[in-house]
């Protein structure tokens, strides 16, 4: 039965759900003990997850409950449980979930630790919308987020304006938008994309780091690593502060990081 569950995870993440569901029920029916059932039913749960087709998260929970009724505190339950209510933005019972697999103390303590750590981080940042939760559960972000991240989150058009009133709302941002007059040329790459504003208005303001490639391409997709986040923040703080020369005056500046020269 383990050797059929992965099989069937293998083909879940590579999108063909009809093997992958079948596979599962193979490992739930081969199943001889009731933790391999049980176990069956949470590479289900795990399908499902990968899937997030309608009603998909009140699936979840029903193969939780028949897992749960095979094998009282199996770890790998809570865990996945716990990693569908982070990906359905119900971080409090994703946290409640993660905490119940350290309680158990027999296994992925380390993974959930790990989630636990950062469900708790995302509930500190408190995302307000469905994009900035969106982008909160993933472990990595795309440029094209991170564009948006800047526009929405940390509102970076009225940065330094002197207008940074609690009141005044995203949607106004957005009404401004870039002006038409000498408005920047939108990437090919960028047509089409659910972010096309946000990555317009970002490329409007010329950040470093967030600008286009030397070939005129933006790369929505590419992923952003914690250096070029670097760059892109230490911009906007000498846009903030008013001071282009800032990051400047850091270049000769002594590295407290082994790994940076």
């Amino acid at each position: 039965p383990p050797a059929v569950r992965g099989m069937g995870l293998v083909q879940g993440m590579n999108g063909n759900f009809a093997s992958a569901y079948e596979s599962m029920e193979k490992a739930r029916n081969s199943a001889e003990k009731e933790e391999d059932e049980a176990l069956a039913y949470v590479g289900i749960m795990q399908l499902h997850a990968i899937r997030r087709g309608p009603g998909w998260l009140n699936r979840v929970g029903e193969n939780f409950a028949r897992a749960s009724s095979l094998a009282k505190d199996l770890p790998e339950a809570y865990y996945h449980m716990g990693m569908a209510y982070k990906f359905a933005y119900r971080f409090t019972e994703s946290e409640a979930a993660f905490e119940q697999v350290l309680k158990i103390n027999k296994s992925l303590l380390d993974e959930a630790e790990e989630q636990l750590e950062t469900v708790r981080k995302i509930e500190r940042a408190m995302p307000r919308t469905e994009l900035e939760k969106g982008i909160a559960v993933l472990d990595r972000i795309p440029r094209a987020d991170a564009a948006a991240l800047l526009i929405h989150e940390v509102r970076v058009e009225i940065i330094g304006k002197g207008d940074q009133q609690s009141g005044r709302s995203d949607a106004g941002a957005a009404a401004k938008g870039p002006s038409r007059k000498g408005r920047h040329p939108l990437p090919l790459d960028v047509l089409g994309h659910p972010l096309k504003s946000e990555i317009e208005r970002v490329l409007q303001l010329e950040i470093e780091g967030l600008k286009t490639f030397d070939d005129g391409s933006f790369g929505p997709t590419e992923y952003v690593t914690r250096a070029d986040f670097a760059v892109i923040m230490a911009d906007v703080i000498a846009k903030k502060e008013g001071d282009p020369l800032l990051v400047r005056r850091y270049s000769r500046a002594v590295s407290p990081y082994k790994d940076l020269r």
